[in-house]
């Protein structure tokens, strides 16, 4: 459980969680697909298209997000080591 806190809450210094910035989206927990949420139900609703367009969406979103996250954590390192 404590693992599972770590991997899903946000990072100061990348202002992401470790989970999205290895998988791309945020983590799901098993609950959300017991009573729906609405983001499970974004996603069952699409049409296979549709679909392949909002994933190649949140792949492109990852590397922007995942390019400033290590260029944030680049402007860090350079101001401990000043």
């Amino acid at each position: 459980m404590v693992l599972w806190a770590y991997k899903t809450a946000c990072k100061k210094l990348t202002r992401q969680t470790p989970f999205r910035l290895v998988y791309g989206q945020e983590a799901v927990m098993l609950m959300e697909y017991i009573v729906l949420s609405l983001r499970i139900i974004a996603i069952t609703d699409m049409s296979d298209s549709d679909m392949l367009k909002e994933r190649m969406s949140q792949i492109l979103a990852l590397e922007e997000e995942k390019f400033i996250a290590g260029f944030d954590q680049k402007v860090q390192n350079k101001r401990e080591k000043t």
